[in-house]
């Protein structure tokens, strides 16, 4: 396909919806919350225990009260952290949806337009509706890749984010379009995040 006299090598079509602009939201979050969301529930499952069985033995022996001691506070403390992560890593992706949604409802209304990303030989240029003139990207500026069952996400070092849609590929396949980025972002190709769903 040929475009101002520049070859067009893929196209991505895709309507915004609350599922796609959720995995978007989720794949932008660092590994580290869910790392840290692991380690927090292992200490949790195993320190709480021992800690309140210790805690209620020295009651028992000694007769002083349960909060004379600093193991309740150890186990409010991580569970504190382990709820702020929660939130992070559950609630923060869903209300940026939900957020982004509204934005697109107020100013579109009930026709949200598609929006189209054409992607060139240097360069993708990102359209939302016909009439758009849209912004172009050098592939240079994506940073990371992420990919999800129905998706890949380009990430810029600005953390803005490019969502391609897989059903939404013509002109190339998902083997094929894993391939270009890969060519036109190595650096971001070998920091690419597998697919978690």
């Amino acid at each position: 396909m040929e475009t101002n006299e520049q070859t067009v090598l893929a196209v991505d079509r895709y309507t915004p919806r609350f599922e796609n602009q959720l995995q978007m939201y989720r794949t932008s979050q660092s590994r580290w919350t869910l790392i840290l969301m692991i380690v927090f529930t292992a200490i949790l499952l195993h320190l709480s225990p021992l800690l309140l069985w210790m805690r209620i033995r020295d009651v028992i022996e000694t007769g002083e009260s349960f909060f004379a001691d600093p193991y309740p506070a150890i186990i409010a403390v991580l569970t504190l952290l382990y709820i702020a992560l929660l939130i992070w890593r559950l609630l923060l992706p869903r209300r940026f949806a939900k957020k982004r949604m509204r934005a697109l409802h107020e100013l579109y209304g009930d026709s949200i337009p598609d929006v189209t990303i054409t992607f060139f030989e240097d360069s993708l240029l990102a359209q939302s509706g016909e009439k758009d003139e849209g912004f172009r990207l050098n592939y240079a500026v994506f940073t990371r890749i992420t990919e999800t069952r129905d998706l890949f996400v380009l990430k810029t070092k600005e953390k803005h984010l490019i969502l391609v849609e897989k059903q939404g590929l013509s002109g190339v396949d998902v083997p094929g379009f894993r391939a270009l980025i890969d060519e036109k972002c190595p650096a971001a190709g070998q920091k690419r995040r597998p697919a978690n769903g």
